[in-house]
């Protein structure tokens, strides 16, 4: 359920507190319910499993444009603050996505181009691995750059299976999704079947271990791990706090790798 004074704002604006609405789709219907000040959303029939984005004024889901974020994974819920990020849109074509920023303002978007500097923290098609829709995470190689490091950019895909590790994906000025704390340098982000999205929850501080992070994926590893992926660090530490995350550069430990 969703408290009635973080829904209450977009019902003043949209006029909808009086009846509740029917949203259509061709496989899925959706009713919205007003109990003890409290608004809930439940699915009325179809296969709704999924995100979907509904028109803040008619509370129909919508395929283009803005909207309040639905998740209607088994008891569907109305999402006022969603986490930053990308998700599967259940409703739209397979080209579109839901993108969500700084926990609120969600709108319908089509993957842009190869993973680049300029892509970083969008939603691209990765060319170099059959066009496969991921984020742009950033180009995370040690220096000194070369031709070669310059084009290692790495990219976080929708998991197909379950997935508990934690990727960065570098802070980057401007219209982007990833963009929303001055003082990061990358965000910790998570990723599952249906959504690549900010993980406000994970915090790693200097106490709890050095941890590094893949040059090819992103990924955050402890120091202990870099042996095996020598070839394959960024050449840095990371500490995060409630994600956002910040770094340092390498420095030797008696014993350590």
């Amino acid at each position: 359920m969703i408290h009635f004074k973080k829904l209450k704002r977009l019902l003043l604006v949209a006029g909808l507190l009086s009846t509740p609405a029917i949203v259509n789709a061709e496989a899925c219907k959706f009713k919205l319910k007003a109990e003890s000040n409290k608004y809930s959303i439940e699915k009325a029939s179809g296969d709704c499993d999924g995100y979907y984005l509904l028109n803040p004024k008619t509370y129909e889901i919508i395929t283009t444009g803005a909207g309040i974020l639905v998740n209607a994974a088994s008891t569907p819920v109305l999402i006022s603050n969603p986490k930053p990020g990308f998700y599967k849109n259940k409703n739209g074509s397979v080209e579109t996505y839901i993108q969500c920023k700084n926990y609120g303002f969600c709108e319908i978007v089509t993957p842009t181009g190869d993973c680049t500097d300029a892509n970083t923290g969008k939603l691209i098609k990765d060319s170099k691995k059959s066009n496969v829709v991921a984020l742009c995470l950033g180009n995370f190689a040690p220096p000194p750059i070369t031709e070669t490091t310059q084009s290692k950019f790495a990219t976080l895909p929708f998991a197909t299976t379950t997935d508990s590790e934690k990727y960065l994906v570098k802070h980057k000025s401007g219209d982007n999704v990833f963009s929303f704390d001055k003082k990061a340098n990358f965000y910790a982000v998570t990723h599952d079947t249906n959504s690549i999205v900010f993980d406000d929850s994970f915090t790693h501080t200097a106490n709890a271990g050095d941890q590094a992070a893949l040059v090819t994926d992103g990924k955050l590893i402890p120091r202990q791990n870099e042996l095996c992926n020598i070839g394959d660090s960024s050449g840095r530490y990371y500490t995060c706090t409630a994600g956002i995350c910040n770094s340092s550069e390498k420095t030797a430990k008696a014993g350590v790798f």
